[in-house]
């Protein structure tokens, strides 16, 4: 009998002594939040007290859940400072691809480096987290391994403790109609007793042919606003290179009129008598930027056209263009 109690006592301290190597485990993730990207590089520092410093190209989004990693240690580990692998295996929850997006974690921070009590300590990690490059809108997630020793009645073991990261990229871009003249207007027009066109542009309309105008209503141009990141380039690409107008807006009937040669009036507007344009939204003092755009185009009337009023609208699409 005392010797099946003595084998019993010698496999109690053999389960114990396993135990205790358990020694540290992340039980939070080092989320550096949501954040706008106003220049091609960002840097976003979040300390061990949780404190987010965003500087060289980023800026504040509402971003509530933003925080340290919490590791939590028994035994007594010692931390090796500064050192992650130089390569960070990442993905994002919203494309299947990076763009032109790269990114690393430098300046590991720790709470404390040295442990001294024997179990149940939370160290917080800190870091920075580098972007070179615009990332697309999206949550980007993945692990860091960071490396320290552990020292056991004076036995020093290197070892790896992996760390989930994680930062969410906003992009803001809207587009809308101005709330007076935003729609192309073309006028109230006699019908033409020959072929003939009308092109409006911010700088006002140029006929041909036998085109007079009736009635109080102003010819005008399209009057479209365009808000987002300051700085960003953005593409602007009608879907088709014309349109047609139906009367009465039917678009079953006979009775139709070529819109094309569509043009994008603004400051710093590349493109021409075309479908796509790109320009820079203005320099601000903040992320939102805004910039006016005019949208003309040439009607072609034929001779005799049908007497009504014709509408039609056209499709554009507006892209962030730094991938």
């Amino acid at each position: 009998m005392r010797k099946i109690l003595y084998t019993l006592a010698f496999c109690l301290l053999s389960f114990n002594a396993k135990a205790v190597d358990e020694n540290v485990f992340a039980t939070g993730t080092l989320n550096f939040g949501k954040f706008v990207q106003i220049g091609t590089s960002s840097v976003v520092i979040m300390s061990t007290s949780s404190q987010r410093t965003l500087s060289s190209g980023a800026i504040d989004a509402l971003s509530p859940d933003k925080h340290s990693a919490t590791l939590n240690t028994y035994t007594k580990p010692t931390y090796n400072n500064g050192t992650i692998p130089s390569e960070i295996q990442f993905n994002q929850t919203k494309q299947a691809d990076l763009g032109y997006c790269s990114a690393s974690i430098t300046n590991l921070q720790f709470s404390t480096t040295t442990i001294n009590t024997a179990q149940n300590t939370n160290v917080s990690v800190g870091a920075t987290l580098n972007i070179n490059g615009y990332c697309k809108e999206g949550i980007y997630r993945g692990d860091i391994d960071i490396a320290y020793q552990l020292t056991i009645d004076g036995v020093a073991t290197d070892k790896i403790v992996r760390v989930p990261f994680e930062f969410e990229i906003e992009e803001p871009l809207s587009v809308s109609k101005a709330a007076e003249g935003g729609d192309m207007d073309f006028g109230m027009w006699i019908t033409p007793s020959e072929d003939s066109t009308i092109t409006i542009s911010s700088g006002g309309l140029s006929t041909t042919g036998n085109i007079v105008r009736v009635g109080a209503k102003t010819p005008h141009c399209a009057n479209i606003i365009a808000s987002g990141v300051m700085n960003r380039r953005v593409q602007m690409t009608f879907d088709a290179a014309s349109m047609y107008l139906y009367l009465s807006g039917d678009t079953n009937s006979s009775s139709k009129l070529l819109v094309d040669h569509f043009t994008v009036d603004s400051n710093d507007v590349a493109g021409a008598d075309g479908t796509v344009y790109s320009f820079y939204l203005p320099a601000t003092g903040n992320a939102q930027a805004t910039k006016n755009l005019a949208v003309g185009a040439t009607l072609t009337v034929p001779a005799g056209t049908a007497s009504g009023t014709y509408t039609g609208s056209i499709n554009v699409t507006f892209i962030y263009n730094d991938y």
